[in-house]
């Protein structure tokens, strides 16, 4: 372990060599949560905690950032690239991984804790360890602006000032145990260390009109991501994601084509399409046309319903790729789940169609996902696909949930 005038030393060179923008991208992950649950185990088992947290780290930091062990409880973290914002996104994004990592735990208790480091006008680091992680790491509340129009030419760094920001979730093919595929999502930090996502993090997701320009802002993320998969000739496929608003009436149908042309379409053979929010009951007619409307721009095309969704008559048909469903936001009983995810799977699945679920937080509800026959699962959520694509070959679809130190008796890994 690096004394703390080492880590000091390091961090200072860090600001000393950046100009003043650098400040407010430094963070502190705190480890007592996992010391708590761990009790008396934790001196057997801490150097197997800072081996875990050592590989998230690594795995999703890039060459300009630096990380560092503090003191017995505590990480560094500083990024030399990003902007705050996406600081933020990518911190909590770590912290959620090895909170998964070590304890399987979704309560919010027993997190790793974020908080934010500081320097001073001079560039002088310092933190306060005894300071709430609430109050470092809200430097101010980010704005809650709606989504600019879609006729306004945004600047490669508005992303990062709205307060909007996008990550990537891999999808697990459960039957070939690979990940080919990363669906794209919106994301705005809350302040807190958590963040909202998909269309919740609009001031109306009502609005047709936000809907759509959200839909657009994240086709030009897919471009960009799509533009540096080519650079590092990775295969990789992206899911965007496009809303019922956004193709249902004329207008903002033409709209969506035209970004369609631009940022999917010199991507076509990476690219899938996600149709989000059908309403119940929609004709197979106009589920077909829509498909065929966005067929010109991707690889394929799936459909995500509710998980009450039963009455999939014709959709094999249309063009459909995959049907599935979100359970991210779900907050009924485990066993109320499960239900309605064995229902949704035995009705897509009587008419030959593939099945897929975002958000699968727990490996009871993987497993029961698995046991009902889902094709595909999505994982931890990433800020790049290109970290991602590293941790292919040895992706374990327990890995996200898990627990290595909640038994009774020590791990032995």
């Amino acid at each position: 372990m690096n004394e703390p005038s080492d880590v000091k030393q390091q961090f200072d060179s860090f600001f000393a060599d950046r100009s003043a923008t650098s400040k407010g991208r430094v963070f502190v992950l705190d480890l007592s949560p996992v010391k708590d649950v761990l009790g008396d185990r934790w001196e057997k088992l801490k150097q197997q905690v800072y081996l875990t947290t050592s590989d998230v780290v690594l795995h999703r930091i890039q060459p300009t950032d630096i990380h560092c062990r503090w003191d017995d409880e505590r990480y560094l973290v500083a990024f030399g690239a990003l902007d705050q914002a996406r600081g933020r996104i990518k911190i909590s994004l770590i912290a959620q991984e090895i909170t998964q990592r070590l304890l399987g735990s979704t309560d919010q208790d027993k997190a790793i804790k974020i908080s934010m480091a500081t320097t001073d006008e001079n560039g002088e680091f310092s933190w306060d360890k005894d300071a709430a992680p609430s109050k470092l790491a809200v430097e101010k509340t980010l704005p809650k602006a709606p989504i600019k129009n879609e006729q306004t030419k945004e600047k490669p760094d508005a992303v990062g000032r709205d307060g909007i920001d996008f990550v990537f979730r891999p999808l697990w093919f459960v039957k070939n145990k690979i990940i080919s595929s990363y669906f794209c999502i919106p994301v705005r930090d809350k302040g807190d260390g958590h963040f909202l996502s998909g269309y919740d993090i609009l001031n109306d997701p009502q609005d047709p009109h936000a809907i759509t320009a959200l839909d657009l802002l994240t086709m030009k993320r897919i471009h960009k991501e799509a533009l540096a998969l080519e650079d590092t000739k990775m295969p990789a496929l992206l899911a965007v994601p496009i809303h019922f608003e956004s193709i249902a009436s004329g207008g903002r149908r033409s709209t969506l084509i035209d970004q369609c042309k631009k940022n999917l379409g010199p991507h076509r053979n990476k690219i899938v399409i996600e149709l989000t929010n059908l309403p119940e009951g929609i004709p197979q007619s106009r589920l077909q046309d829509f498909i065929q409307i966005l067929k010109p721009f991707s690889r394929s095309v799936m459909a995500r319903f509710s998980s009450g969704h039963r009455d999939f008559a014709g959709f094999k048909h249309v063009g459909l790729h995959a049907v599935g469903i979100d359970l991210y936001g779900d907050r009924r009983e485990e066993s109320k789940i499960i239900q309605s995810l064995e229902g949704f799977v035995e009705n897509a699945s009587k008419l030959g169609l593939h099945t897929y679920a975002h958000g699968v937080r727990s490996i009871s509800l993987t497993t029961a996902a698995i046991c009902a026959g889902i094709d595909y699962v999505d994982g931890y959520a990433i800020s790049d696909v290109h970290e991602g694509a590293r941790d292919i070959k040895h992706y374990s679809i327990r890995m996200p949930y898990a627990s290595k130190y909640s038994a009774d008796e020590p791990s032995h890994e």
